[in-house]
């Protein structure tokens, strides 16, 4: 069984907001077409380490697809 302090739970969350913000930016390029693609690669690549690949979904924020559209060439994603 595992517990985490206050400090330890805010430290988790902290790198979660980093972690999602990295993510985002990583992935603000892909069309959807990517976005399949590497959704079906992270599912392989979780199942040959043996973890659950069950409810894993890969998909983009209105933000990333606005973001990834024709129109937003040369604009940065800012995941606010």
């Amino acid at each position: 069984s595992w517990s985490l302090t206050p400090a330890g739970l805010a430290e988790l969350e902290r790198a979660h907001g980093v972690g999602t913000s990295v993510f985002m930016k990583m992935l603000a390029s892909f069309d959807a077409d990517e976005m399949e693609l590497f959704s079906h690669y992270m599912r392989r690549c979780i199942d040959a380490l043996g973890g659950d690949v069950t409810g894993l979904s890969v998909r983009m924020s209105a933000t990333q697809r606005e973001a990834t559209s024709p129109a937003a060439e040369g604009r940065h994603l800012d995941p606010g």
